[in-house]
């Protein structure tokens, strides 16, 4: 799940002016796909668990719901 904060960072962060949107794949992959994978090898996420992302002073922040 995203808050409308998230959808927000990650809009004006996958964006660039020469290649439009295509670099938010990048930063999908880095700011979510990868935090996400940390914290499943680390333990810290389960199967089931439900997530959200937030975003707080201008940082992605992956929380359990």
């Amino acid at each position: 799940d995203l808050t409308d904060k998230a959808l927000d960072y990650l809009v004006l962060h996958g964006y660039d002016a020469e290649y439009g949107a295509r670099p938010i794949k990048r930063l999908i992959q880095r700011e979510i796909v990868n935090t996400i994978a940390k914290k499943i090898v680390g333990g810290e996420i389960q199967f089931g668990d439900q997530l959200r992302f937030d975003c707080k002073n201008d940082i992605l922040i992956l929380e359990k719901k």
